[in-house]
């Protein structure tokens, strides 16, 4: 697996940098995107590649790739598109749309999740509770709140053939 964050400087990552600088960003994500995807399809048979979009935490922002076992673990980490907490992007934000080479992913709107412990929510402020909310178990039992924060755009290549896991 390898990712390629940007560092935002002077602006920590959950802050909102000005548009010109996003999109500036967002053009050198998708640009690396259209690159690394030639560069592994030579050398892998399939293979998880995808552009994270983060708002309002615009830098949590990355590329990401993973091969393997760690394909599947990307490939589901935001839900599946379409169930509740995951709606088929119809638009990226309005300052993205008209980036070079964006139209070409195929873009997936996912709710962007802060988990807490039961207690740390209840002393969170009036803010972060009244941001939609709701009771969860991880894996191992253990009981958290998720809390919506934001939503994440995961922008994919639209060829299928390239999204199998390896070995198919």
């Amino acid at each position: 697996m390898d990712y390629a964050s940007l560092g935002i400087a002077p602006w920590f990552t959950h802050q909102r940098p000005p548009r010109a600088f996003r999109r500036v960003w967002v053009t050198r994500l998708v640009a690396d995107f259209h690159r690394w995807r030639a560069e592994l399809a030579r050398d892998y048979p399939a293979f998880y590649l995808a552009v994270w979009l983060f708002e309002p935490h615009f830098g949590h922002s990355q590329l990401v790739a993973a091969l393997a076992d760690r394909h599947a673990h990307y490939d589901g980490l935001f839900g599946e598109a379409g169930s509740f907490r995951s709606l088929p992007a119809r638009r990226l934000p309005p300052e993205y749309q008209d980036v070079p080479g964006i139209a070409d992913l195929t873009w997936n709107r996912h709710a962007d999740i802060a988990a807490y412990s039961p207690d740390d929510f209840a002393a969170q402020d009036a803010q972060t509770k009244q941001k939609p909310h709701w009771d969860a178990t991880t894996v191992d039992g253990e009981a958290y709140v998720a809390v919506q924060i934001g939503w994440v755009w995961v922008g994919r290549a639209t060829t299928e053939s390239l999204l199998l896991p390896v070995g198919e």
